[in-house]
């Protein structure tokens, strides 16, 4: 038996007090052991060798995602909200439970300042 939840961690680019983005995916299984595994998927690389996740541009944000058996949100949350954040960070998780039928969008630190996007045009 499972419970699985899958966790998708979005960031400004260079977010972490201490940490280069090469090594953000390392910090991160060293600092939150509930995340070890989470997988920093901006280090992927095209057909070309540039990064790329999908596109033919770089991400504008670090993206990690993982699947995780039995996590213990709370103490996710916890872990996060203690990592060195820089001053001025915005840092979101995207949420879905084994059992949702869609995700949940938390902003754990900072405020996103974003400009209206119209999907529709």
């Amino acid at each position: 038996m499972s419970h699985v939840t899958t966790l998708i961690l979005i960031t400004d680019l260079w977010p972490l007090q201490g940490c280069s983005t090469d090594d953000m995916e390392k910090f991160i299984h060293e600092r939150c052991p509930s995340l070890r595994g989470i997988t920093h998927i901006n280090d992927l690389r095209s057909r070309e060798g540039v990064f790329a996740v999908g596109g033919d541009k770089a991400a504008q944000v670090e993206i990690l995602v993982g699947a995780f058996n039995y996590l213990d949100h709370r103490k996710v949350l916890e872990e996060l909200r203690a990592l060195p954040w820089v001053e001025d960070a915005v840092v979101q998780i995207v949420v879905n439970g084994e059992h949702d039928s869609g995700v949940q969008l938390l902003t754990l630190v900072g405020k996103p300042k974003n400009e209206p996007f119209d999907f529709e045009k």
